[in-house]
């Protein structure tokens, strides 16, 4: 897998997520951010497996009032969100996605707020250089 370095820390490794998110159809941006951060977020960390494996948990969200193309000015909104999960490991990582409470819980709520077939993914082991 690709490597990332920081130029930050103390020599530490772990594994990042990082998941671009489009909104439900029908739910409107502040729907949207209202959930991710007091619904998601919080089952998330909840989680007991999440909450064991993971260092950080990140939220982001794009206001569709700031967002344009850098070339022409024009409003555009690619994504409602982004957000970066910094795991101890590649093990804790895979554990977590292959929990098999995974659908019927965190899978569940990410059907009731994001339109899954547009999410996309990056994955990547993180090198922190002291």
């Amino acid at each position: 897998a690709p490597r990332q370095a920081d130029i930050v820390g103390h020599g530490a490794r772990g594994y990042k997520l990082i998941s671009f998110l489009n909104r439900r159809s029908g739910l409107s941006a502040s729907e949207f951010q209202y959930h991710y951060e007091n619904g998601h977020g919080p089952l998330v960390r909840s989680t007991e497996i999440f909450a064991q494996s993971l260092k950080t948990y990140r939220q982001h969200y794009c206001d569709p009032d700031e967002e344009f193309n850098l070339a022409t000015g024009q409003p555009e909104l690619f994504i409602d969100g982004s957000s970066e999960l910094h795991f101890v490991s590649e093990n804790a990582f895979m554990k977590c996605f292959h929990w098999e409470g995974y659908a019927d819980s965190i899978g569940a709520d990410e059907d009731r707020f994001l339109t899954k077939p547009t999410m996309r993914f990056m994955v990547r082991e993180k090198i922190v250089i002291g």
